[in-house]
């Protein structure tokens, strides 16, 4: 089934269950491919949703809390050559602009897109060098958080070795998002985002095999447009990132 079509489907029952949407807020929800071979544990991810997300509506002036979407860190793992490999490129972008997808696979006028990193642009196809970069920068956001929390008065308590590092799209095969931003995903006029309408700037991240763009890209990027309009005056815009440890396995391989 489509992603709209699962929105639609998602947003009946939770009507029928409130008669309103003005609770979404208060709610999560887990999007997740179900061809995967390993998913984190549901006590993870209710614990993430309620540390990143949750507690950012009730408590505005947490920084660290204000995530409107949380991305699996998604995993290839080779067993003959113990490497463990970033997997879901198509769908990832790097602030500012920084496109995981391997250039020998992108449209021929696309191979570097205005924004990229040259740093980040070099792990271009070497995934086990972008997982270790997640893990690097999760390792890093930890102990800047801890070492702020330190100097605040009644700093959170948390069990995380690393923390989420920002991005500009994600999904790892699971994404927890905000009920009211995945469900919604309008601005003041009640334009919504879907999966299937795409930008005139989508094509910079479309692949050459069928010149599609990752539906997850669309997504987020309508979404980043979106409430960044909605949020005018507001040092606010759509915030996604990747938890280098909740992890998912794609696939096995044995030789």
């Amino acid at each position: 089934r489509s992603r709209e079509y699962q929105r639609h489907l998602i947003t009946e029952k939770f009507l029928q269950r409130e008669s309103t949407t003005d609770s979404l807020t208060e709610f999560t929800i887990a999007l997740t491919d179900l061809d995967l071979l390993e998913y984190p544990p549901p006590s993870q991810l209710i614990g993430v949703a309620n540390e990143w997300i949750l507690s950012g509506v009730t408590n505005t002036k947490n920084e660290h809390s204000k995530y409107h979407a949380i991305c699996a860190n998604g995993i290839h793992l080779q067993a003959n050559l113990g490497r463990r490999l970033y997997y879901d490129s198509f769908a990832t972008v790097l602030h500012p602009n920084t496109w995981l997808y391997p250039k020998k696979w992108r449209l021929p006028d696309k191979q570097t897109l205005e924004g990229e990193v040259e740093m980040q642009m070099n792990m271009d196809g070497h995934r086990d060098e972008v997982l270790l970069w997640f893990l690097d920068e999760g390792r890093k956001n930890h102990q800047k958080r801890l070492a702020a929390e330190k100097k605040a008065v009644g700093g959170r308590n948390s069990t995380n070795v690393l923390d989420p590092v920002n991005v500009r799209s994600c999904f790892g095969g699971m994404t927890i998002y905000r009920a009211d931003v995945w469900l919604k995903g309008s601005d003041s006029s009640g334009s919504q985002c879907r999966y299937d309408i795409h930008h005139k700037d989508d094509i910079q991240y479309a692949s050459k095999f069928g010149f599609q763009t990752c539906e997850h890209v669309v997504f987020h990027e309508c979404l980043r447009r979106k409430l960044s309009t909605a949020d005018e005056g507001r040092e606010t815009s759509f915030n996604i990132v990747v938890h280098p440890d909740m992890m998912t396995l794609y696939h096995y391989v044995k030789v």
